[in-house]
């Protein structure tokens, strides 16, 4: 039973298939709350951010944002722990009291004909044509075959479009000289794998053996078997003929029934993998698997040492994620804030330029996962600072600017020559004389003007020296 190709985790897209069909029988529809938000609904699939907003309004956040957003096309808030997932993509709609969802309306503005949209169109491209990869077993490597949404929009949005068209149309290229090449004795294959599985998974019940019939991998059917093969025309799969054998090998060496240490060892490793699922950890490899048979096959034949460190190594690996959520929950807020900021200066026309001015979400969570707070607390002020400095320039009236420097250039002469002038008319401040204006008539002000000349040709006279003026 020597087969060619090593199996592959389960492709993304069969196991979306194969849940929307199970998903199907138990759907409902939600009913629909005032503004379109689905009560009691989630929508699975598709997300590519996801951010915390709490409150009584954390829905209707999650919805503004979404509608905001061209790359947007649905969105669920989870009550529970009040986090909104943005989604590129819409799957089913599952009736499940934790959460409310919505789609976009037909008729927010999507940034139509824009680089936004255009992005969002060639990531969800670029993200198909990855599962794609992974389904027909073609193994294309490579920055060009990753399956994470926002890394293909941030590159498609710093790149010109012909760069964007190109890589597109070199997935496409590749991947059908994959399928052109599939091997012509992929179905003798499938079929031989199709009857090794079903032996095993028949050996594992007669066995009572703690595999899960809810697992593809064990499911009592020879068709599924061989259309998994088949979806993978180039890959057939030893690795998991190895997998089930070696479950069974440690199955059967325990007449059947795990040990209760190996059964508590399973049962922690499990829960430290929900923890890591819940964080959004994205650990991989075979000791956060979510299968328990793993979890027994590899516990009995380890010594009590290596689970203990198996364990400890989790706890501590959780620990870590867990403080990075943190970092990347106050990198989101400050990114969400500093883009804000960036789309004031653009709609003022303050002209501010650089990285710290970044209208991309992106760019500021980069910045702020290599600073500390101090400093991502002083380029949050300097950028208000400059806001507020703008603002204040696009409401100087130009009449009481003029007025309020004159005054005091007066003030000065009346300082530097000894006049002895003195009083709120021979302040020297700006905004004393800039507040006196605005207060005050323009007669009022000519004769404010008039008496401080006066007084300085008389104090002119009084000591010798010229008065020039160039008002």
């Amino acid at each position: 039973m020597i087969l060619s190709q090593p199996m592959q985790p389960w492709p993304r897209l069969l196991m979306q298939a194969f849940a929307a069909l199970i998903l199907g029988f138990w759907a409902l529809p939600a009913s629909a709350e005032d503004g379109g938000l689905l009560r009691d609904t989630i929508i699975q699939w598709g997300d590519y951010d996801q951010f915390k907003t709490g409150g009584p309004n954390g829905a209707r956040a999650c919805a503004e944002t979404c509608a905001s957003d061209p790359r947007c096309k649905a969105w669920t808030f989870v009550r529970p722990v009040s986090q909104c997932r943005l989604k590129h993509d819409a799957g089913p709609a599952v009736a499940n009291t934790c959460c409310v969802s919505g789609f976009k309306a037909a008729g927010v503005a999507q940034d139509a004909g824009g680089k936004g949209a255009f992005c969002a169109d060639y990531a969800r491209n670029a993200v198909a044509s990855a599962n794609q990869n992974l389904s027909q077993g073609c193994d294309l490597t490579g920055t060009r075959w990753g399956a994470d949404f926002q890394a293909h929009y941030a590159w498609c949005m710093r790149v010109p479009r012909d760069n964007s068209s190109a890589e597109t149309e070199a997935r496409s290229l590749d991947l059908g000289r994959c399928t052109s090449s599939a091997n012509n004795d992929a179905d003798p294959k499938c079929d031989h794998y199709a009857r090794v599985s079903v032996v095993q998974v028949e050996t594992a019940r007669k066995a009572h053996c703690a595999v899960s019939a809810n697992d593809g991998r064990w499911a009592n059917d020879i068709n599924q078997h061989k259309q998994a093969c088949l979806r993978a025309p180039n890959r057939v799969f030893p690795a998991e003929i190895t997998n089930r054998e070696a479950v069974l090998s440690a199955c059967l060496a325990n007449a059947g029934q795990a040990d209760q240490t190996c059964a508590n060892y399973a049962d922690k490793a499990l829960q430290q993998v929900r923890d890591a699922t819940s964080n959004t950890c994205n650990f991989a490899g075979r000791t956060w698997s979510s299968s328990r048979a793993l979890h027994l096959q590899w516990c009995n034949g380890a010594s009590p040492a290596a689970r203990k460190a198996e364990i400890d190594s989790r706890t501590e690996q959780l620990g870590v994620c867990a403080q990075q959520a943190v970092k990347h929950k106050t990198c989101d807020q400050y990114a969400q804030n500093a883009v804000q900021q960036s789309l004031r200066n653009e709609n003022e026309g303050c002209g501010f330029s650089g990285p710290n001015w970044s209208p991309y979400q992106d760019d500021h969570v980069s910045f702020c996962l290599q600073a500390d707070g101090a400093r991502l607390r002083s380029e949050a002020a300097t950028r208000d600072a400059s806001l507020q400095q703008c603002n204040a320039k696009k409401h100087v009236n130009a009449e009481c600017d003029e007025y309020a420097k004159r005054a005091v250039r007066l003030s000065q002469i009346n300082d530097q020559r000894d006049c002895g002038n003195d009083g709120e008319l021979w302040s020297a401040d700006y905004a004393t004389h800039y507040q006196a204006c605005a207060q005050s008539n323009p007669q009022e002000r000519r004769d404010q003007m008039s008496e401080r000349r006066q007084a300085l040709f008389e104090c002119s006279n009084d000591h010798g020296f010229t008065l020039e003026l160039g008002f």
